[in-house]
């Protein structure tokens, strides 16, 4: 791990002339491309063995060989360094930026992915081709088309090639572009330019051709086109029925017989082959040209009389002069204006109506054009005999039989509003209403045609069927035969009348009840003041039928009785549990002839004898119990009174964790809170004997015991409850408050770090132990160095024996609580006159407090002047002092990089002597 020097100062400079050597190399190039190999001549003088390092910008190599050849893989500038040794010393040369590495030249298509083979159409740009280029300065361009152009611009690392202009002359051009400039081997690229010649068409038939007027069913003269560039598709849309377009060659021809009449209006589209489609739009007229331009069918419609037409417009060709309509229904009229025709109004007689419109001027002759327009007659509906629409009769009395006459449009009729019982028959143009009904009531009802298309008729009657009057119970069935306490609200009897009546009238009803007649309903009601059974009746009078009759029955009775007759205050009581309560007695009365009790707690029961129910005994079970006790007799509800007896048992309940009430813990520490809970009747509690630092406090139902212990010893604690009469409840815990062990020097201040020689005896070091502190695990002292304990004391003592730093440690024990650690440190010197020198050759800045720092141990030196740089000559470190060290990080703080690094040293003796010393070692992280 150490490069050792041990100078003996008598005989150093006979050590050094008898050892010297130099390091020192050369290269055959210093310059190279990447791939090649540098012959390295090894100089140096006196050296035995000899070390290389050679960066070469990726892991970096290394040779122990005198002349070592190294290949270069990667382009950059890189150090060098040679360590060379006899033996017995060591030289190092360090070459910084020794090597430069040249690239081979690049070129990346620095542009979209396919642009340096593209296709451009004549009199476009060219989209532009660029090129990222490494190790050339220069390009040369060749191939590129008229007005294509190339540039070459040149950046840090190389520089940029590219191509642009304008694509002018149709063809195919394969380009290339070569690097120039120094560098080690130059690099071609290759693409192609294609420029296709522009779509185009243009019409070579006789002027006006394009767009003619024609007459329908004559051959047309041909439309030719002349089609440039390289389409790959000509095709003609819009044309005429009877007329196409074809491509012969490079033409285009549209020709054929027009058999449809009409302006067309036709466009040509030459497209494909990588450049724009090219459109051309033109017109045919085919005459004689009428056109619908309503609605599609409102040449053929149907409506009523005297409905509006829905008007039939046609458009006629600019060769037509006139028009005429015939076949037209009344009050329909046709009107003719230059370029349209229009048929309009609304008719006023029934019919079907072929029509014809006639064209007239032009040199293709007439058009025709036809239609049908259907003309419905409105819908009719008439009452045979006046008076029979309106009728009055008995239940199940057949009506005198009401018709009706249907005609016009109309194929049918219906009716609704007709009681149950009455219907119609429609029969040959007559609608007949007939039947009985047995649904008594006044019925309007409405006649309605149906099947014309041209809307309803309709005509209303009334029909008036009158019932037998008849009572019907509509309150809850029973309420007419009901028992009722006297001087109780009875239950609301309700009769509803039905049929022909106009009177009702109720009797025998008892005292207090009374009866209210409103519209068809009866209501019987009241307090009946009279004990006894009474039956009424509710009859019916007036109207065409015989009355109606109903009979109910109306009991009254005393209600039972029921009174506390023990000490008031009995019914409501608070006992502890297993005591006896205090007799609670009640007295019956009225139609009652019997007691009963529901709700006791265990423990405590009822007994009825004679007109009296007596409650004694003593409650087994903690609570509060409400109580009910009954009266009962006769039909009258029971007689009710209730009570309630609460029985207390105050309890305390641990509802912290388990164990939480016995706890062992260090001063200044917080207790885990202990929590009870209150119940039985319980509403407070008293806490004794908590230790200071502790509290209670109650809230709700719980008392919670917390804080921060402040003082050691042990504390029983006890807690009792309050707030109740009954034996208090009683729960105890305990609380254990420990110290921490520790240690304090005792000795002089700086006796615990000293520095002794060897087997010399050390200055004693006494602690006292403090906190229980009951015994120590020391460890790291150095041999013939004991301890011992006397009383509170530890004292340490004796001679080392053995040079070295020793740090020193323990760990103060005792108690429940955790101990302190103690460290201290004996360096134990060697007393000779000798320069000593300790160089580490590997160490690890790894924050793992384990050999972090390079560190020179030494002895009997006064100062040393030291350097350290990297293998590529940067320099890490340059330090003066008595002690030499780096913590791995270069001169602006950063973290060097893992690898080899070589030193220089100027060391200055405490007896004036001076040493130069050099070599290298390894960081490694």
């Amino acid at each position: 791990m150490f490069h050792k020097l041990v100078i003996h100062i008598v005989a150093i400079l006979a050590f050094c002339n008898a050892h010297a050597q130099t390091a020192d190399f050369s290269a055959q190039l210093t310059t190279i491309c990447v791939g090649q190999s540098v012959q390295f001549t090894n100089l140096s003088t006196g050296a035995t063995t000899y070390s290389w390092t050679f960066p070469d910008g990726a892991a970096g190599q290394t040779s122990t060989l005198a002349n070592p050849l190294i290949s270069y893989n990667l382009p950059g500038t890189y150090t060098v360094a040679l360590l060379v040794s006899n033996g017995t010393s060591n030289d190092t040369e360090i070459k910084p930026a020794f090597i430069t590495v040249l690239s081979a030249s690049t070129a990346t298509l620095s542009s979209a992915p396919g642009t340096d083979n593209q296709f451009v159409c004549q009199g476009s740009l060219i989209t532009q081709i660029a090129y990222d280029v490494t190790g050339a300065t220069g390009a040369d361009f060749s191939g590129l088309p008229a007005f294509a152009t190339g540039a070459f611009n040149p950046s840090v690392t190389g520089g940029t090639m590219t191509v642009s202009g304008l694509a002018s002359t149709p063809g195919t051009y394969p380009y290339s572009i070569t690097t120039t400039g120094p560098g080690c081997t130059p690099i071609t690229v290759n693409g192609v330019i294609v420029i296709n010649a522009s779509t185009s068409l243009t019409v070579t038939s006789a002027p006006g051709t394009a767009n003619p007027t024609l007459c329908v069913n004559t051959t047309m003269i041909d439309i030719v086109f002349t089609v440039g560039g390289s389409p790959t598709s000509v095709s003609a849309i819009g044309l005429p029925t009877g007329v196409t377009g074809v491509l012969s060659g490079t033409t285009f021809t549209i020709s054929g017989t027009p058999i449809s009449t009409g302006s067309f209006n036709y466009s040509v589209v030459a497209s494909g082959g990588g450049c724009p489609a090219v459109q051309y739009s033109g017109g045919i007229a085919v005459d004689p040209d009428v056109q619908l331009v309503s609605a599609p069918s409102t040449n053929n419609q149907t409506l009523c009389v005297n409905s509006p037409l829905g008007n039939i417009v046609y458009t006629l060709g600019p060769s037509i002069t006139g028009a005429t309509v015939t076949g037209l229904p009344p009050g329909i009229t046709g009107t003719y204006n230059p370029g349209q025709f229009l048929i309009s109004n609304s008719p006023s007689a029934a019919g079907t109506y072929n029509y014809t419109v006639t064209t007239s001027g032009g040199s293709c002759g007439p058009a025709l054009v036809s239609g049908t327009i259907t003309v419905n007659p409105p819908p009719t509906l008439s009452l045979d005999v006046p008076g029979t629409q309106i009728q009055t009769l008995c239940e199940g009395t057949p009506i005198a039989n009401i018709t009706y006459s249907v005609g016009g449009s109309a194929t049918g009729a219906n009716v609704t509003g007709l009681p149950a019982g009455i219907s119609g028959i429609f029969n040959a143009g007559v609608f007949t209403l007939s039947g009985a009904s047995t649904v008594g009531g006044t019925h309007n009802f409405t006649v309605s045609t149906t099947g014309s298309p041209c809307g309803t008729l309709n005509l209303t009657g009334t029909i008036v069927i009158h019932n037998f009057p008849e009572l019907n119970l509509v309150s809850p069935l029973g309420t007419d035969n009901q028992e009722v306490c006297v001087n109780t609200a009875m239950d609301l009897i309700l009769y509803q009348l039905s049929g022909t009546a106009n009177n009702i009238s109720v009797i025998d009803l008892p005292p207090g009840v009374n009866s209210n007649v409103q519209n068809d309903s009866v209501f019987i009601f009241g307090v009946p003041s009279t004990i006894g059974s009474f039956t009424y009746t509710v009859y019916t009078s007036g109207g065409t039928r015989p009355p109606d009759t109903v009979f109910g029955v109306i009991t009254t009775g005393i209600p039972p009785v029921l009174n506390l007759t023990s000490l008031p205050g009995s019914n409501n009581q608070t006992v502890c549990l297993n005591d006896p309560i205090n007799t609670i007695v009640y007295t019956i009365s009225g139609a009652a002839n019997s007691a009963f009790v529901n709700g006791l707690p265990l423990g405590v029961s009822a007994v009825f004898a004679g007109n009296t129910l007596t409650i004694n005994g003593s409650p087994t079970v903690e609570g509060s119990y409400t109580f009910t006790v009954e009266g009962a007799g006769g039909f009258c509800p029971n007689a009710t009174l209730s009570g309630q007896i609460t029985v207390h048992n105050p309890q305390l309940t641990l509802v912290s964790p388990l164990g939480s009430h016995t706890q062992s813990l260090c001063i200044n520490s917080l207790l885990d809170t202990i929590a009870y809970a209150l119940s039985g009747g319980a509403t407070g509690v008293n806490v004794i004997n908590l230790p200071p630092g502790v509290t209670s406090l109650v809230q709700n139902d719980t008392v919670y015991i917390f804080g921060t212990v402040t003082s050691t010893g042990i504390y029983p604690f006890e807690l009792y409850t309050t707030g109740t009469v009954c034996e208090a409840d009683t729960t105890y815990g305990s609380i254990t408050i420990g110290d921490y062990p520790t240690a304090t020097l005792l000795s002089i201040t700086g006796s615990d770090e000293q520095a002794v020689f060897e087997n010399q005896a050390i200055e004693t070091i006494i602690y006292l132990l403090n906190g229980g502190t009951n015994n120590v695990d020391i460890s790291g002292l150095p041999p013939g160095v004991t301890t011992q304990f006397s009383g509170d004391s530890l004292i340490i003592s004796g001679s080392p024996t053995t040079v070295g730093l020793w740090p020193y440690s323990f760990i103060t024990t005792g108690g429940l609580c955790p101990g302190d650690t103690v460290f201290g440190v004996i360096n134990v010197l060697i007393e000779i006159e000798t320069l000593s020198v300790d160089v580490p050759n590997v160490f690890s800045p790894n924050n793992d407090a384990s050999n972090d720092v390079w560190f020179v141990q030494t002895e009997y030196v006064e100062k040393i002047e030291l350097t350290i740089v990297n293998r590529y000559g940067n320099i890490m470190l340059e330090s003066t002092g008595p002690i030499a060290a780096w913590d791995g990080k270069t001169k602006v703080g950063s973290e060097a990089n893992d690898g080899v690094y070589f030193y220089k040293m100027t060391v200055l003796g405490k007896d004036g002597s001076t040493t130069q010393l050099q070599g290298f070692f390894h960081l490694i992280r």
